[in-house]
Order: C-alpha cells, then structure tokens, then sequence
C-alpha cells in the first residue's frame, strides 16, 4: 500500500494568493459592500436620517463611492475613500474657521461649487448671471442663498446655507449597520465560493 502526499498541493488551492480561503473572504466582502449600498438607498430629498440609522443617500457619492479590496493573506477592506464617510459613521464636530461653511443644499449646487473652485461668491455671482433671481434670508441656522421660483405662486429654492455655527454630526454607524445585516449572508457566501475552489 502506498500512500500520496497531496498537502502542498492542498495548500497552495486554499492558502495561495488566488486560493479558496482568499475567494472565500473577496465574496464576503462584496456581500457586505452591497448590504452597505442598499442601506443607504437612493436620492431623499434632502431629508437627513436619523442618528443610529444609515446615512441617507442625497447626492449619492458616498454611496457610489463605496467599494472593496481582494483579498490577500485572508484580509479584504470595505469601505469608502471619501473623508467625510467616517465623520457620518463615527459622528464629527465641524468649527468653522476663519471662514464661514458653505453647505450646498441639492445636487445642482454643489456641481454649481465644484464647477467655481468651491468659491461661493463666484457661484452665486453664476447663478446671477444665469438670470436667476437670488435672495439672501437669514434664519436660525446662517444665511440662506434661495431663488424664487415661479410667477403667481412663487417658491423658493434653497441653493446654500452659510453659516459660523458649530455642526453636529451625530453618528450614522453605516459600518457596524452593514457588519450586523450581513453576516448570515456573507458567511454563505464565503462557504459557497471556498467549497467551489476546492471542487
């Protein structure tokens, strides 16, 4: 009777760089950046969501912006690269400096800022020369850059807010959300896919 040693082999379809064991964690990775995406929805108008709760999609970069590692030595990352992405999930106090926050209120607006260098003043003064009819309203809250839309029944559209109060933002944990919703399913898809490799 002879016996084959087969262990490197083995080792090499589970442990290597594209074995099952790096399969395995990649799958359960895009699992959980897909149970993330679905947290946060698509466009609500503006509407924040609640502390606790995911963030709630307004222009929809954070969401587009989420992504995945591959896996390597059974790691893989989650996450996104946007720098404001940990402020909803960990909360932040935002203190204006010398200058006061300038806070596009719809997507049009901060295309409008991003187009202009983020330079308000050359924002407005475009929309002024687009003829649009701004207005300047104080409220509570800082100044509010609106444009008044229509003729007989006449609304106004909010553009910016500028302010120098401090921000709040209290946590949206989309993290530890996405972890808790996803597990059952992740570990389904890292069995599924290392049984597969290993066929």
């Amino acid at each position: 009777m002879s016996v084959q040693w087969k262990g490197d082999e083995f080792m090499a379809r589970m442990f290597g760089p594209n074995g099952a064991l790096n399969r395995g964690v990649t799958a359960a990775a895009i699992e959980l950046e897909s149970t993330i995406r679905e947290g946060f929805g698509h466009s609500h108008g503006m509407t924040p969501s609640k502390p606790g709760a995911y963030p709630n999609t307004q222009f929809g970069d954070l969401r587009n912006s989420m992504g995945h590692t591959k896996a390597s030595m059974g790691v893989a990352f989650v996450g996104s690269g946007l720098p404001y992405a940990r402020y909803l999930n960990d909360g932040a106090v935002i203190r204006p400096g010398g200058k006061a926050l300038v806070i596009p209120l719809t997507y049009q607006a901060k295309r409008l800022l991003n187009q202009y260098g983020g330079s308000p003043r050359r924002a407005i003064n475009a929309l002024k020369d687009g003829g649009k009819k701004i207005a300047f309203i104080r409220t509570p809250h800082g100044l509010l850059v609106a444009q008044s839309v229509g003729g007989k029944h006449a609304r106004t559209v909010g553009w910016f807010l500028i302010t120098r109060k401090t921000i709040v933002i209290q946590p949206r944990p989309w993290a530890k959300l996405g972890i808790s919703q996803a597990t059952a399913a992740m570990a389904d898809r890292f069995a599924a896919t290392v049984k597969e490799a290993m066929a």
